[in-house]
């Protein structure tokens, strides 16, 4: 396994390819190095400087990252399942095709992040601080986002099934049995569906049941109570 941190400050910052599987990089600074491809399941990286790092197509499966500066780091189609993320500082990253399935997110800073079709089924996301984050298509499905905060976050058809989204800042949130809906910047989620106030109206309305996922007077009266409670 090569010397990370005695080569990086020797000059080196192309890290490419590079194993480091359970390495312990606790507290390294690796500002701006290319570790694309880069293998560090199981790596210790707690506290690491990674700001502006290009970590793209990166193997950080169960990785510790807790604390880690990842501002403005280049994270896309990176594997991060079940890696520990808490408290790390991601403002700006690029998560965009990330698999984060599994990952711990708590108190993390994602704000501004791109997670546009970001795998975070199951991940942790609670406390998480994603202002102005772009979830666009991520698939957050039994994902938990208790006491998350979700302003200005771009949450177009983001699959949003099974979520725990209790007390979310920016959301309101409705639950009926199976059912549920919440109310973000105006538009209306339900599964994998985004409306507009009116839109939703007009979908879950009695005699438009052809285009309901169910398609029974129940489960239009449950849509429109919930949609109801939101509006």
């Amino acid at each position: 396994m090569i010397d990370i941190i005695e080569e990086y400050k020797a000059g080196k910052r192309d890290f490419t390819d590079a194993n480091l599987r359970g390495a312990n990089l606790q507290r390294a600074n690796l500002q701006r190095a290319n570790l694309q491809f880069a293998n560090l399941q199981d790596a210790n990286l707690q506290r690491a400087n990674l700001q502006f790092a290009n970590l793209q197509d990166a193997n950080l499966q169960d990785a510790n990252l807790q604390f880690a500066n990842l501002q403005f780091a280049n994270l896309q189609f990176a594997n991060l399942q079940f890696a520990d993320l808490q408290d790390a500082n991601l403002r700006g990253a690029n998560l965009q095709r990330a698999n984060l399935r599994g990952a711990n997110l708590r108190f993390a800073n994602l704000r501004f992040a791109n997670l546009q079709d970001a795998d975070l089924r199951f991940a942790d996301l609670q406390d998480t601080d994603l202002r102005f984050a772009n979830l666009q298509d991520a698939d957050l499905r039994f994902a938990d986002l208790q006491d998350a905060n979700l302003q200005r976050a771009n949450l177009q058809r983001a699959n949003l099934r099974g979520a725990n989204l209790q007390h979310c800042n920016g959301v309101r949130y409705a639950c009926l049995g199976n059912y549920q809906m919440l109310l973000h910047e105006g538009m209306v989620h339900a599964g994998c569906r985004y409306f507009t106030i009116e839109q939703a109206k007009a979908h879950w309305s009695p005699g438009n049941e052809h285009k309901w996922t169910k398609k029974t007077a129940d489960y239009g009266a449950k849509q429109r109570k919930m949609l109801e409670f939101l509006t």
